[in-house]
């Protein structure tokens, strides 16, 4: 247990230190990005020690590296930060699937920032695949470990059937 609580103690630091980040690159404000940082903290671990140590905590950091890239992207220009983005993006899905809602909003985001260009569907693809690369990568490696096969059964098999209690005579989707 005390392993896990370091972990998440390390992870959340992390997850500060990247919403620092973020907050000083569009502030320019070194007390602001601080700031951000120490209340992401203080609000993480205001919740009980019950629900800390969570996936819903672990999702925190690929999703707020996911955002630092993507506006590292628009102020470097750099087609890498792209990928990290949707890269991260992908890493988050698997952690806690719900948070691909990101990878919509941040595709749309690019031309609405950026305009609607040809830089801009070429960076909307990048992150397409840095999310695509993510998850092919984790399939891989799950494969080559054995892992696959449980890994789709708990996610089409069980969590579909444990959560289909709560949707009674509704689709698939609706209780997946």
């Amino acid at each position: 247990m005390l392993s896990l609580r370091l972990l998440d103690w390390f992870w959340q630091a992390g997850t500060g230190v990247t919403i620092a980040a973020i907050t000083w690159l569009l502030y320019r404000r070194r007390w602001a990005g601080l700031l951000a940082g120490v209340l992401y903290g203080i609000g993480y671990y205001s919740v009980d020690f019950w629900h800390s140590a969570q996936t819903d905590g672990f999702v925190n950091l690929p999703a707020a590296l996911s955002v630092l890239f993507f506006v590292l992207a628009g102020q470097k220009k750099r087609p890498v930060y792209w990928l990290l983005s949707g890269s991260m993006i992908g890493i988050a899905v698997l952690t806690k699937y719900p948070i691909g809602l990101l990878l919509p909003f941040v595709l749309l985001l690019i031309p609405l920032a950026f305009g609607f260009n040809r830089h801009s569907l070429r960076n909307m693809a990048l992150v397409g695949v840095g999310f695509g690369l993510s998850l092919l990568g984790f399939v891989l490696f799950a494969g080559v470990r054995g892992g696959l096969g449980a890994f789709l059964d708990i996610q089409f098999g069980y969590i579909p059937h444990y959560n289909s209690g709560f949707a009674r005579d509704q689709s698939y989707l609706a209780y997946t």
